[in-house]
């Protein structure tokens, strides 16, 4: 299991939270991350339907069951979430229209890093786009 950071390079500790497992405690593998990206990329699931219904709007954005739901700017949805806990962060974002998900993980986390994810996704998606 990777080791996680902070922005100062320290070590840091593991967190057990026994009662929220699913908040930051889960382990995973990339294939474990393949297969959730194609569960998710396959809108023709009624529980992928379900988890990417907008169910809250307001002036920060439309919100499904745990995704955060944008338009692009082809029209086409961005569905993402981001994540992290101590020494680790993530960001998971996919294109449904475009057959297209994308997971990031860093073994390192400080108040710059979620953006940083983000930067990394957007320069992929236009190297993408540009083609």
């Amino acid at each position: 299991m990777a080791k996680g950071y902070d922005g100062k390079g320290n070590l840091m500790p593991y967190l057990t939270m026994k009662d929220v497992q699913s908040s930051g405690g889960l382990k995973s593998s990339t294939n474990d991350m393949l297969a959730y990206i194609r569960f998710q990329l396959n809108e023709a699931n009624k529980t992928v339907q379900l988890t990417h219904q907008k169910t809250v709007k307001d002036r920060q954005g439309t919100i499904g069951l745990n995704w955060h739901i944008d338009r692009t700017s082809t029209g086409g949805h961005e569905i993402w979430h981001t994540g992290g806990t101590l020494g680790f962060t993530s960001y998971v974002v996919f294109y449904p229209e475009q057959k297209l998900g994308i997971v990031l993980l860093a073994n390192e986390s400080d108040p710059s890093t979620q953006s940083q994810l983000i930067q990394i996704t957007n320069k992929i998606v236009s190297g993408l786009s540009a083609r």
